[in-house]
């Protein structure tokens, strides 16, 4: 089969940053997250970068939808931040030769390191798609919190 290997990840964060950052710091720390996450993926092997994606939306402070498909990190985006001290972003990382784990903890690690400011608080779930699970049940789906502190 010739998608064998593909590995399609979600995330949904909501961060806490604990004090107000100006949108374009903000937005250039989203670029450059985004960015390392692409070229993480490539020095672990990667064959194709399908698509990483995000958009992040912070309350009454606008949008930023940022798109890699290269393996070299460049970024393009859409939309731009003013400013403000918490934002949740939606992640889909579409990748062509890594196993899930390699990406959670490519996106784990990245997340831990573009969001650590004083105080800032971070709650990371893991998206599962409906037609791959049923929801009719009674346990917990996967999720972790991360407590960002300085």
């Amino acid at each position: 089969m010739i998608t064998e290997d593909f590995t399609g990840y979600g995330a949904r964060m909501e961060v806490d940053l604990g004090q107000r950052i100006e949108g374009e710091s903000l937005q250039a720390r989203l670029i450059e997250f985004m960015s390392r996450i692409s070229m993480d993926c490539v020095e672990e092997g990667v064959k194709l970068i399908g698509h990483i994606k995000s958009i992040t939306d912070i309350p009454d402070g606008g949008y930023l939808a940022c798109s890699v498909t290269n393996h070299e990190g460049r970024v393009r985006t859409d939309g731009e931040l003013n400013g403000g001290s918490s934002f949740e972003m939606i992640l889909n990382v579409m990748i062509y030769g890594l196993e899930m784990d390699v990406v959670e903890r490519i996106v784990d690690r990245r997340a831990r390191e573009y969001f650590e400011v004083d105080g800032a608080t971070m709650k990371l779930e893991i998206l599962e798609g409906e037609d791959d699970h049923d929801h009719d049940h009674d346990h917990e789906h996967s999720e972790s919190n991360v407590s960002i502190n300085t």
